[in-house]
């Protein structure tokens, strides 16, 4: 009895996602056949989502909060919730909204 498979193309196209979407992506899924992806990663000091709560971040229409991590605690997003340097986004994005959401995630120079 076979209860799950793994779709080897759909576990490349993740893994060379991951590695380049810029920012500090820990990981990246495309969705069916690359219409949208499922971006999880850590907000930096440098991002301009840092220290801003969701209502207040200008995401493109097609991007979705999903879930955020607050070290060891998950959290329901809600607009009042604010996006702090280490939590861990996940964000459901529309292919066309992938670049904005990049540029959301970005390392700035002042990282280093």
């Amino acid at each position: 009895d076979v209860d799950a498979y793994i779709n080897p193309r759909a576990t490349t196209v993740s893994s060379i996602l991951r590695h380049i979407r810029h920012g500090r992506v820990r990981g990246v899924y495309s969705i069916g056949d690359a219409e949208a992806e499922v971006i999880e990663a850590q907000v930096l000091s440098t991002s301009p989502i840092s220290g801003q709560r969701i209502r207040d971040i200008d995401f493109p229409e097609g991007v979705k909060v999903g879930g955020v991590r607050k070290g060891s605690e998950v959290v329901k997003p809600s607009g009042s919730l604010r996006i702090d340097e280490g939590d861990v986004i996940v964000l459901f994005c529309m292919m066309p909204d992938v670049p904005e959401v990049e540029r959301l995630l970005q390392v700035s120079i002042d990282f280093f």
